[in-house]
């Protein structure tokens, strides 16, 4: 079971593309999207979702978190040391917050269609 565990909990990073330049992000655990919700309301939140979910291409973050930070200290910390664009920080927090949420309901249809009709090909006869 600890090999399942660790291969699911492994962190996976995408490519993302802003105005033709490819940034990697990964998206956000369960633990990580509740403590994000606990200030949701004040800018540092993009701050926070931003340094948890960008990703160098081999998986690794961009912004480590300090021990001595929690998650608003981090996400202040993370504004200040990239001091992007407000268009830029929105685009890439929306991305991860996205890729976060898993699949939308017509994804998941057309996955479980598709699925499904690669079983039955599967399942016949040759």
């Amino acid at each position: 079971m600890n090999d399942v565990m660790s291969i699911v909990r492994k962190k996976r990073v995408w490519p993302h593309d802003i105005d033709g330049d490819v940034v990697h992000i990964r998206p956000l655990k369960q633990t990580e999207q509740a403590a994000g919700l606990s200030f949701k309301e004040d800018d540092s939140s993009f701050g926070y979702v931003i340094g948890i979910g960008l990703a160098n291409p081999d998986g690794s973050p961009v912004f480590l978190q300090l021990p001595e930070e929690d998650p608003k200290a981090f996400g202040d910390r993370v504004l200040l040391e990239a001091d992007m664009p407000v268009d830029t920080r929105a685009e890439l927090t929306l991305a991860i917050l996205r890729l976060s949420n898993g699949p939308t309901q017509e994804q998941l249809k057309a996955l479980k269609k598709k699925l499904n009709g690669t079983k039955n090909v599967a399942s016949q006869p040759s």
